[in-house]
């Protein structure tokens, strides 16, 4: 089959980002089906007039994100997609398969985007461009299982720096984006006779998923003004917890030094180990960010996690997990049946752009443009929504945890605002337990979107959760 794809050499993006959004699209929408057979990477190269480096790097990234699969000797899929279960597009698509229309998104409220300013996609091409020119032997090799040993070494020294980690390089593990991590941290923790797992409640969703379908029993532990409820994690009798201790995901709760320091305690008695989430932790909005639970016992009992996914591009699909000595022998035990799902491509270019300086500047240059926006966010939301609203967090990271007093229920509201072309998440999508909130919350991320279209937006949902019937 002829793949035919809108490419733009003149575009910023990189070729293979095009490329991957292009076919992702085409297959995302129904117009290549499930089990057709894909181009060869030569024969797409030839078509493309592209290098097979570029098809090679889109065919490996529509893999990892399940787009395609691969059959030995004979070639590439498309894989079976429950296409009811992706965003709707932006623009309304009549499919021939099922005579429906797709409801056209307005407003995304979700942290899936960032704004284009913020982006110095120039930069970044050339990065891209100096890599694939200077490392063009070493793309057409194997992925090192555990990631590029450039990547990991900058991985070192930057969290270090920015956040009081303590590791060696081959304490790190690279993979595309956490959910890969972590399902190869559940087997190495499935290992030990008690298979119980602690996971802060409300908490990510993405995470609770994995482990939900690992072999791991999953162990809801509430949340408090403080971060982790501390006598629900003893009676609890897990052998490992899931935490965001300096931006807990949903709430933005910040765990102080004290109860850091007893939650360490308790791993240590307990034999147990503590899995970090250090989420967004680097934009912080008020005062100095605060240092990882890792640093305070040199990594010992504590498993950190972080991500180029949030604080970058959402389209890099790049995480990395710092494993303790402890767990690190059954890691070296398993890793050779693991392939490594994140793009090499990309993590050179990663490495590269911290090597130079780029990133942190890209950091600082994040905390400036949303520090101000996070004022102005919160000011919007008190003018509309008067006393209705009380919102909690906001020191740090790019979301706002919103309490509504109305009546009506989150379902309800998720679903209207749909109907409406607002796409947003609220507590429930994030909780295990039910009826934690007195009031339906919303969890709003101003990542992406605008002020004015913001605006706009919530004054829909106002009017959503306080119309007159």
């Amino acid at each position: 089959m002829n793949i035919v794809i809108n490419i733009n050499e003149n575009n910023s993006v990189p070729l293979y980002v095009q490329l991957y959004e292009g076919i992702r699209k085409e297959i995302s929408e129904g117009r290549i089906e499930a089990n057709t057979k894909m181009p060869s990477i030569r024969q797409m190269a030839k078509n493309l007039n592209m290098s097979k480096t570029t098809i090679e790097n889109t065919y490996h990234q529509l893999i990892v994100e399940g787009y395609i699969y691969s059959k030995e000797k004979k070639g590439y899929y498309v894989s079976e997609i429950n296409h009811t279960w992706l965003h709707p597009s932006t623009d309304k698509i009549v499919s021939a398969n099922t005579n429906t229309t797709e409801k056209k998104i307005k407003y995304n409220l979700t942290n899936t985007y960032i704004e284009d300013s913020i982006f110095n996609e120039t930069l970044w091409k050339k990065t891209i461009d100096k890599v694939i020119s200077e490392k063009s032997k070493e793309l057409l090799t194997q992925n090192n299982p555990q990631g590029e040993m450039a990547i990991r070494e900058e991985i070192v020294k930057y969290i270090y720096q920015a956040r009081g980690v303590f590791a060696n390089t081959d304490q790190v593990i690279i993979g595309a984006g956490v959910q890969p991590l972590l399902f190869l941290l559940s087997n190495i923790l499935s290992k030990f006779s008690n298979t119980k797992i602690g996971f802060e409640d409300p908490g990510f969703n993405r995470a609770k998923d994995v482990f939900i379908n690992s072999p791991l029993e999953l162990i809801p532990i509430d949340i408090k003004k403080d971060g982790i409820d501390m006598d629900c994690l003893s009676l609890a009798k897990v052998h490992a917890c899931y935490i965001s201790p300096s931006h807990q995901f949903p709430t933005g709760t910040v765990m102080p030094i004290n109860k850091r320091s007893e939650l360490i305690h308790w791993a240590e008695s307990e034999n147990a180990y503590i899995i970090e989430d250090d989420y967004n932790s680097e934009i912080r909005y008020q005062g100095r960010p605060i240092p990882s639970l890792q640093g305070l016992n040199r990594g010992e009992r504590v498993v950190y996690l972080g991500s180029f996914s949030t604080v970058f591009l959402p389209s890099i699909r790049i995480s990395y997990m710092i494993l303790p000595y402890s767990l690190l022998k059954e890691y070296n035990n398993i890793k050779g049946t693991y392939a490594q799902t994140a793009s090499k491509l990309e993590q050179l270019a990663i490495a590269n752009y911290m090597k130079e300086g780029h990133f942190e500047k890209h950091i600082r240059r994040l905390k400036v443009h949303y520090s101000k926006k996070n004022e102005q966010v919160k000011k919007l939301i008190q003018e509309i929504f008067k006393d209705q609203a009380i919102i909690k967090g906001g020191d740090s990271g790019f979301n706002l945890y919103i309490e509504i007093k109305t009546q009506k229920l989150e379902k309800q509201i998720k679903e209207e605002c749909i109907d409406k072309g607002i796409i947003l998440n609220v507590l429930s999508d994030y909780t295990l337990k039910k009826n934690i909130s007195k009031h339906p919350v919303i969890i709003l991320s101003y990542k992406g979107i605008i002020l004015s279209d913001l605006k706009k937006a919530l004054e829909e949902i106002d009017f959503i959760c306080f119309e007159k019937n």
